[in-house]
């Protein structure tokens, strides 16, 4: 049992007032070298990961993209157009790192802000050119809302410090002389989830546009000399809705060739306004879809019918436009069919873009995946 404590002294006030400022002046010393070590520490931390490369952040910015675009080349044995490395369009992308620290490309990511399909309108005397060539980046055909980003895997790293540079070269859909037309826009993701912004482009894919004539109405020969027996009022829209789509994309921002920027400088044929058919537009929706020979038909009655300013034209055109586009593709996929799984996946997607439907999209991954597996057969012949 502890015993009572009896009346302080003036010595023991003193003593603990000794003890209590003791401890005040232990735990400044302590809270002091706890800050001291703590920016040490920090400090070391620092060093040490800047020795191992990991102590900084990378930065990545744009130093150059540019773009690429040419005709096929011709060549000397059977004077047949081919895709070549060189012709292939392509966007140049150079990155600048400015950091301490390297950045890994994850992946390219290419938003198609607009596209569209020029068909030739005039069948030219020599009959259609074969076009070949393996791209990296295969963009879509008219594409719907749910295709317009394409991903494409990069394996890049920008050294810190150092640059990188690669190349996205980009292939479509192309039957005999028919032409496409994109505005495209790049982004680069980064590991982490960054993203770099390489910018804006328009190109022609698979090539740059036919000026010969039978794609737009500039020259006169191709008017009257480029056809057997050419269905006028159909030519006439064709060139229509190709000179309304030429214009439509060019006039998009976006880094183009010098080839492509002329296309904002259409000079037409002379003799175009008298060779025109000149009827209205309503009279040639039906002629437009009934015609099986014409491939551009049902996208080119819906222009047409648009244009003529009547409302309940346009819907029911673009509704039987759809429908026509759908039965073709999936004629065409029948076994023994004379074309090629390329018309079917055409046709699918270009109905696709009238009207969405689970027949459409059925069609297209039949058509596709008979695509893929006529160049996986074409692949390995080669590599035999």
């Amino acid at each position: 049992m502890r015993a009572p404590r009896g009346p302080e002294s003036p010595s023991g006030k003193k003593s603990r007032s000794e003890r209590a400022l003791f401890w005040v002046e232990l735990v400044g010393g302590v809270l002091a070298i706890t800050v001291i070590l703590y920016g040490v520490g920090g400090t070391l931390v620092g060093w040490i990961g800047d020795a191992i490369g990991g102590g900084g952040a990378g930065k990545v910015e744009v130093v150059l993209a540019g773009v690429e675009n040419q005709a096929e080349r011709m060549t000397s044995a059977g004077g047949l157009f081919i895709q070549t490395r060189a012709t292939t369009p392509r966007v140049d992308v150079t990155l600048r790192n400015t950091g301490d620290s390297a950045v890994v490309l994850t992946e390219a990511r290419i938003v198609v802000d607009d596209s569209a399909w020029l068909p030739v309108c005039i069948i030219p005397g020599a009959g259609p050119v074969p076009v070949s060539g393996r791209y990296a980046v295969q963009l879509p055909f008219l594409p719907a809302a749910d295709e317009r980003t394409v991903v494409k895997p990069l394996h890049d790293v920008v050294p810190a410090g150092g640059v990188d540079r690669f190349q996205l070269y980009f292939g479509a859909s192309r039957l005999g002389e028919d032409d496409n037309l994109y505005a495209l826009h790049v982004e680069v993701g980064t590991e982490g989830g960054g993203t770099v912004d390489a910018g804006r482009f328009v190109l022609g894919v698979p090539t740059i546009v036919n000026r010969s004539g039978y794609i737009l109405p500039e020259d006169d020969s191709a008017l009257h000399h480029g056809a057997f027996d050419p269905n006028k009022l159909a030519s006439t829209w064709c060139y229509r809705y190709n000179l309304a789509s030429v214009r439509r994309i060019i006039s998009r921002s976006g880094k183009r060739t010098g080839d492509v920027a002329a296309l904002a400088h259409i000079r037409l044929a002379s003799d175009w306004p008298g060779w025109a058919d000149d009827r209205a537009p309503g009279d040639a929706v039906a002629s437009l879809l009934t015609d099986p020979e014409l491939d551009y038909g049902p996208l080119v009655a819906v222009f047409a019918a648009e244009r003529s300013g009547d409302q309940a034209l346009s819907e029911s055109t673009r509704r039987r436009a759809a429908t026509v586009l759908l039965n073709r593709a999936e004629r065409a996929l029948k076994p023994g069919s004379r074309f090629f799984p390329e018309s079917a996946s055409r046709d699918a997607h270009a109905s696709l873009s009238l009207s969405s439907s689970a027949r459409g999209k059925e069609l297209v991954a039949r058509a596709e995946a008979l695509v893929r597996e006529q160049e996986e057969e074409f692949e390995e012949q080669l590599v035999g």
